[in-house]
C-alpha cells in the first residue's frame, strides 16, 4: 500500500520532546539559556497524529521543564500537545480547556 500522506497511517504515534513547556501546553524546542539548540522545525511530526485515524502525539520531558512562561519561541502549539508524559505523571491535555491544561500541568511541575 502506498503511503503518500499521514491519512494513510492508522494509529500513527509521534514521540517528541521539548526544552520546556508552559502551563497551556505550548512548547519551546529551540532556545535554552539564550542559546539556539535546535532549528524551528523541531517537531515536524507533532501534528501528524491529528491527521491519522486513532493517532496520538506524545511529548516526553522531565517535569522540571514545565514553566509558567516560555523563555524561547513556540515550536509546537498547544493544540498539538496531545499527551504530555513526565517523570511525575502523564496528564492528557488533548481537548482540555486552557484552565484545565494549566491545572494538570501545575500538578506535576
Amino acid at each position: 500500500m502506498a503511503r503518500s500522506s499521514w491519512h494513510a497511517l492508522e494509529r500513527f504515534v509521534a514521540i517528541n520532546s521539548a526544552l520546556e513547556i508552559d502551563l497551556t501546553g505550548q512548547m519551546n524546542g529551540e532556545v535554552a539559556g539564550g542559546s539556539y539548540l535546535a532549528r524551528s522545525a523541531a517537531h515536524p511530526t507533532s501534528s501528524a497524529p491529528q491527521q491519522s485515524p486513532d493517532g496520538v502525539s506524545l511529548m516526553l520531558l522531565p517535569s522540571a521543564r514545565i514553566v509558567d512562561r516560555l523563555s524561547g519561541p513556540v515550536a509546537t502549539s498547544r493544540s498539538e500537545a496531545g499527551i504530555i508524559v513526565t517523570s511525575a505523571a502523564p496528564p492528557t491535555c488533548a481537548g482540555c480547556s486552557l484552565r484545565e491544561r494549566e491545572r494538570r500541568l501545575r500538578a506535576i511541575s
